[in-house]
């Protein structure tokens, strides 16, 4: 129910009541998990909306390895590594694979390149989504927001983004 502000750039956190503070920023739809308060959103990869929980205690963005290897046999160029690699690193576990994408998009902003790690099929499809209001395929994490000030109004299930 609260207000919750991630300025990434300023590197500065506000929790606040519902109403308390004015929206800046880009709006978007943002469904929130009933039990878990886990916020989704959505972005576009090569012309298709993929749904994702927006994780802003991960480092890097992870996908389902579903996703990933459908992504690599449409673009052979795109480049991968086994494991976790570069700046992925900082995850361990059970990170199968990293791939750079050479393009985003969330909302109205151009992301550039994004790096995006695997999880074995079925962590954010079946696990995660169960605990989501829609299913989900992968989580937003702090490689893409590091570069936003990110706003949710869980109240009233808005997201607004805005770059410095």
């Amino acid at each position: 129910q609260y207000h919750v502000i991630f300025d990434y750039p300023a590197r500065a956190f506000t929790l606040a009541a519902p109403g308390s503070l004015v929206p800046r920023g880009t709006s978007m739809r943002m469904r929130v998990g009933k039990g878990s308060g886990f916020p989704r959103t959505e972005w576009e990869i090569d012309g298709t909306t993929h749904a994702m929980l927006i994780d802003t205690g991960a480092s890097f963005t992870m996908v389902s390895e579903v996703v990933l290897k459908a992504w690599g046999e449409r673009h052979p160029d795109w480049p991968r590594h086994p494991g976790a690699y570069g700046q992925a690193a900082t995850l361990g576990g059970q990170t199968l694979e990293t791939m750079m994408l050479p393009q985003a998009q969330w909302g109205p902003f151009p992301l550039g390149e994004v790096g995006v790690t695997s999880q074995r099929a079925g962590t954010f499809e079946r696990y995660m989504s169960a605990m989501m209001r829609g299913p989900i395929v992968g989580a937003l994490a702090g490689n893409v927001l590091k570069g936003f000030r990110v706003e949710l109004d869980y109240a009233d299930e808005k997201l607004y983004l805005s770059r410095p």
